[in-house]
């Protein structure tokens, strides 16, 4: 680490390449072959951008935008756009061309640096007008115009821009750096600034939870780097000095998961759901591996050091850790809730699977589990520099240096902070004896039967969640007699129970709609209810055809449920089920 602590991201940046620049630090794929970009020619090629950049006019504090699939040119793109001083955000590029424009226009951004064609035709044309000049990542056949120059371009002809006599401007650690906008679970996009001193120490407390990580280690960026999530880690990586690989296409992320063989990795929990699923089902295929696969779990659970456990270490469970490239160390989640079976899974595994808190309005983790200090079923510890105390109802109150100033243009910043200034941040929780944090759920999520019980929806979603054959579940039953749920079906489960079972169906949207399925589902709920409280249980559901979609408005970016939407969009459905016979 550092003698002298770093006051930007800048000079975080050029710490890493003075300290060691012959060293690999990004690596991406140029005709199927890994190729790396060196910490020095990392540190040149901002340099070089950044000149270019200021060249074409940017102005310190000026706001910028990138939008572009996740690649190594977009985190290059965004430092350099900070060594010109700008204020950087990110665009995710699933997002449609109203909620684009939407950012565009509320954040008025001078520069644009975009990947390809195809992305420039969802900006609209009132957007375009606001941006003074766009920068395209790959080579394109549009036509040249006069706010666009290409990334090439711009690289290699500095000569234009009379470099002798430019200078890049000074950074200082109050100065504004990342903006964001949350997706949120309903309502429009707001936007969040954060200043270089405040994710710096961010990226310091991250550090200092995980360590040690140094440049023997590898991770892979595959997320939206347009969220605080992925542009954390790459600025962590880049102090630390690890490898990071860039992978913008999910579906092809747990091949190379094997080929890249990280020693450590972070994902959200949808990730870890799919992966923990799709062993259970290889599994479960086969009934002798199955029977062996059992014993050797509950061994290493229950005596991770014992002989026995050793040996089916070695001839079955590390086969499966191969598969995710045999290498890791541990691996991080966050953003929204993870089953605490599936943590104790991968435990068993020999894989640990650390589980922290955030929240968009603080650039700094609120708490994280560390790889020597850990506990299932919490978020863990408090990270270096946060306090957190609670509501008389339970609200989380979290202070540290890394709390938001309040969305961009809204006048209510106030109602967000308590009387001593302790953002609420609308989850509940407490923290138990050893000080690690719990979360309960969300305090406008709560659910109040018309019996008077509360009901925490994200406890009854993780018990009928754990079902392999349900994809998603919302649970619904606020002021109604019970629980009901909309649900989602996991396809791949349910379409080969159905050819074991030789049960015929048309396609897989007519899944929903099978007699057979429903009684399934129904089934896997009994065993449940053995189990839970009478007022826990859901006494009836929807099958729904299609999965829940961020394109259709019904996840946010982070996959979480937009309850209302989803309400709003099935009321009709939904008010059947409490129809009385």
């Amino acid at each position: 680490m550092p003698v002298i602590l770093p006051r930007t991201i800048n000079e975080i940046v050029v710490y890493r390449a003075q300290k060691t620049p012959g060293q690999p630090g990004f690596w991406s794929k140029d005709n199927g072959k890994w190729r790396p970009l060196y910490w020095g020619e990392y540190l040149k090629l901002i340099e070089s951008l950044a000149k270019g950049l200021c060249a074409l006019g940017i102005k310190k504090g000026e706001r910028a935008f990138i939008m572009s699939r996740t690649r190594y040119e977009w985190d290059v793109a965004e430092k350099a756009l900070f060594f010109a001083g700008a204020v950087v955000g990110g665009i995710d590029v699933s997002l449609s061309s109203w909620d684009i424009a939407y950012i565009i226009n509320h954040s008025q951004p001078t520069f644009l640096i975009i990947e390809n064609e195809e992305l420039l035709k969802k900006v609209t044309p009132d957007s375009l007008a606001i941006i003074k000049k766009i920068i395209l990542i790959e080579n394109t056949s549009l036509a040249k115009a006069d706010k666009v120059i290409f990334w090439q371009e711009l690289i290699h002809n500095r000569h234009l821009a009379n470099e002798d006599n430019l200078s890049l401007p000074t950074v200082n650690s109050d100065d504004l750096a990342f903006l964001i906008y949350t997706s949120g679970s309903s309502g429009i996009p707001k936007e969040i600034v954060y200043r270089h001193s405040q994710l710096v120490n961010a990226c310091i407390a991250i550090v200092e939870a995980i360590t040690p990580v140094d440049g023997k280690d590898i991770t892979i960026a595959w997320f939206s780097l347009a969220y605080i999530f992925g542009r954390m880690l790459n600025l962590c990586a880049i102090y630390c000095g690890a490898q990071v690989y860039f992978v913008h296409d999910a579906s092809v992320l747990l091949k190379e998961i094997k080929n890249i063989k990280p020693t450590f990795f972070v994902g959200i929990p949808r990730f870890y759901e799919k992966v923990y699923t799709a062993i259970e089902e290889k599994i479960n295929q086969r009934a002798l591996l199955c029977y062996f696969m059992r014993i050797a779990l509950r061994k290493k659970e229950n005596d991770r050091n014992s002989f026995l456990a050793k040996i089916l270490d070695y001839f079955i469970i590390r086969k499966i850790r191969s598969n995710l490239g045999g290498r890791l160390r541990y691996m991080i989640t966050g953003s929204a809730p993870i089953s605490i079976d599936i943590l104790k899974f991968f435990y068993s595994i020999g894989i640990l699977v650390l589980d922290g808190y955030a929240v968009s309005e603080c650039a700094t983790p609120i708490t994280m589990n560390r790889p020597n200090q850990f506990k299932f079923g919490t978020v863990g510890l408090p990270l270096s520099g946060n306090q957190i105390t609670f509501a008389e109802d339970g609200e989380i109150l979290i202070k540290s240096s890394g709390i938001f100033e309040g969305y961009v243009g809204d006048t209510a910043t106030e109602e967000l902070f308590d009387q001593i200034g302790f953002l609420k941040t609308g989850d509940l929780g407490y923290l138990d004896e050893n000080g690690f944090l719990v979360l309960t759920g969300r305090k406008k999520e709560i659910i109040k039967l018309s019996t008077g019980m509360k009901i925490s929806p994200l406890e009854i979603e993780q018990v009928y969640g754990n079902i392999s054959y349900i994809d998603r579940i919302m649970v619904i039953g606020n002021g109604r007699k019970y629980l009901t749920a909309i649900l989602t079906l996991n396809k791949k489960a349910v379409v080969d129970w159905c050819r074991k079972n030789k049960i015929s169906f048309e396609k897989e949207m007519a899944l929903a709609n099978l007699s057979e399925v429903n009684n399934l589902v129904e089934k896997n709920f009994v065993k449940i209810h053995s189990e839970i409280s009478d007022f826990k249980q859901i006494k009836k559901f929807i099958i729904l055809a299609n999965n829940f979609s961020y394109e259709n408005g019904e996840l946010t970016s982070n996959f979480k449920l937009r309850r209302d939407v989803i309400a709003n969009k099935y009321k009709s459905e939904i008010d059947k089920l409490y129809d009385e016979q």
